[in-house]
């Protein structure tokens, strides 16, 4: 565990990188300040309610994340979430910066662990798409096909199977290609495309005075 000044330099650097990214953007500085953002802009199509209840789930899970450095010296954010399998919190770390980018991509749903079927061993970190259930497309991302901009016809694979890994240097793009038997199982989704898509459906509805059930539960 990192002792308090190390912890206190850490929340210092990650609030240069905001300030330095979002101050004339957004007006905010601190980390704190960029939290607030998001709860904000994540929920702004949604009644008062609604938003809410997003917010004391994805907006929460941001607030518990840990800032810290990694042992290479590189700032990182590590995103709580339970295990299913053994009932234990497990953090999905990756780089802060490229925490920022998921952030701005849409990637602001709760983040969560699981596994696609009962026997598979390795699970994903997965996402909340925007608007999910009400509009076309997948309801959940893998983060991992976001941070390397997997296509359709592309796996996104970790050197080191760690699935809570989601450092940028620990992944890389397998393009899939048909066996012998001519099958071969592989995303159709250019995920980070959908992503977007997604957003900018989300912010269309701004302003609406809608009051969908969007996004409850993220």
């Amino acid at each position: 565990m990192q002792n308090q000044s190390t912890r206190s330099f850490a929340i210092a650097a990650a609030d240069q990188m905001i300030a330095d990214r979002f101050q004339c953007a957004y007006g905010t500085s601190t980390v704190s300040e960029y939290l607030d953002h998001l709860d904000h802009h994540s929920t702004a199509h949604l009644a008062t309610h609604l938003a809410c209840r997003v917010n004391r789930t994805a907006g929460q899970q941001r607030r518990k994340s840990e800032i810290r450095f990694d042992g290479d010296g590189r700032l990182v954010i590590g995103v709580p979430m339970n295990d299913p399998r053994t009932n234990k919190t497990r953090h999905a770390t990756t780089d802060f910066l490229i925490w920022i980018d998921l952030m701005e991509s849409g990637a602001d749903g709760a983040w969560v662990y699981n596994h696609k079927t009962r026997d598979r061993r390795a699970g994903q970190v997965r996402c909340s798409v925007p608007l999910k259930g009400n509009r076309s497309g997948p309801d959940r991302a893998a983060v991992a096909r976001i941070i390397a901009n997997a296509k359709s016809g592309q796996r996104a694979q970790l050197l080191d199977h760690d699935p809570f890994n989601l450092r940028r240097a620990n992944i890389y793009l397998l393009n899939q290609i048909a066996g012998t038997d001519g099958r071969k199982g592989f995303s159709k989704t250019d995920t980070l495309a959908n992503m977007l898509d997604a957003v900018n459906a989300r912010s269309a509805l701004v302003g609406k005075n809608y009051d969908y059930d969007f996004e409850v539960g993220q």
